[in-house]
């Protein structure tokens, strides 16, 4: 029992140490990636899986690997970290209208990436396309966060015992604040929406 409780507080420390560490600018050191996704939910699970698929390889087709942060993040998850997480995207408007609400604002920190499939997908043929256009419906969209990000928790004020969310996001490990992301930063918009989304079914 006390070499668990030895072992578990030298992890504790180590995650409190990689916290407290900061980049230059405003925004924390992360010590992991997730790519999050959100796919049509009238697709069937392996459906959203293989959109997500897509995601992936759209990213890979749209950020290069050089030293700007939305490329060096795409490629440091794609090298150490892997994990994805699928949320439930809503219908296909709900889908178009998160990708453009997210997009401008990850677009210089964070890389995000939209997948249209294509009509040929659903079983239709181009004579039953009025568009003239093969790119079909957006299906799914994904965007890579760090752990400062999505391991954020909403801040509350009290006041006459009464508790409201003050629209601020703070970072920390095991109680301890290292960043807090105000209402008006991308990073707290980003987060409204991903914790406004269940997982994918």
């Amino acid at each position: 029992m006390a070499y668990n409780v030895a072992s578990q507080l030298k992890k504790i420390q180590k995650q409190a140490q990689a916290a407290k560490k900061v980049v230059k600018g405003d925004r924390p050191s992360y010590t992991a990636l997730r790519l999050y996704t959100f796919c049509n939910f009238y697709l069937s699970s392996i459906q959203q899986g293989i959109q997500s698929a897509h995601v992936v390889s759209e990213l890979y087709d749209t950020y290069e690997d050089d030293m700007a942060p939305p490329d060096r993040l795409l490629y440091d998850w794609g090298s150490k970290h892997k994990t994805i997480i699928v949320c439930n995207g809503g219908m296909g408007q709900d889908i178009v209208d998160g990708f453009l609400l997210l997009e401008p604002l990850c677009q210089v920190s964070y890389p995000i990436c939209a997948f249209n499939e294509e009509y040929a997908a659903f079983g239709a043929t181009m004579d039953d396309v009025h568009t003239g256009d093969e790119t079909g419906p957006m299906t799914a969209f994904g965007l890579v966060l760090p752990d400062t990000v999505y391991d954020a928790r909403p801040v509350y004020t009290s006041k006459g015992g009464v508790k409201r969310r003050t629209g601020a996001w703070e970072y920390g490990v095991h109680g301890v604040s290292y960043h807090k992301w105000s209402s008006r930063t991308p990073e707290a918009a980003i987060m409204d929406y991903v914790s406004s989304k269940s997982l994918a079914r």
